[in-house]
């Protein structure tokens, strides 16, 4: 039988997960979106740990969470920048 313990585990962490999903979509400037991406590979990363994968949770982190999310932070410093809204309904 499952632990209740467990099962309210896991649907926090699939619940911070869909939420954090809907966050990185909706997101208004890009930077906001790379921290939500940064949260969502993260949760995931537990989800794994936690159902036993410890190098896959590892390799989770390193990976998206660092690489990746490293790399949307460059490509976004070396593109123009955002301008603030208001700024952007006075063109």
């Amino acid at each position: 039988m499952i632990n209740m313990l467990d099962l309210l585990v896991e649907i926090g962490l699939i619940i911070g997960i869909l939420i954090s999903a809907i966050y990185i979509a909706e997101a208004k400037p890009i930077s906001r979106a790379v921290g939500g991406f940064i949260l969502f590979s993260v949760l995931v990363a537990i989800l794994f740990l936690y159902l036993g994968f410890p190098f896959l949770a590892a390799f989770q982190v390193t990976i998206y969470a660092g690489a990746v999310s490293g790399l949307f932070l460059l490509a976004m410093s070396i593109a123009r920048p955002e301008l603030p809204e208001e700024e952007v309904e006075k063109e």
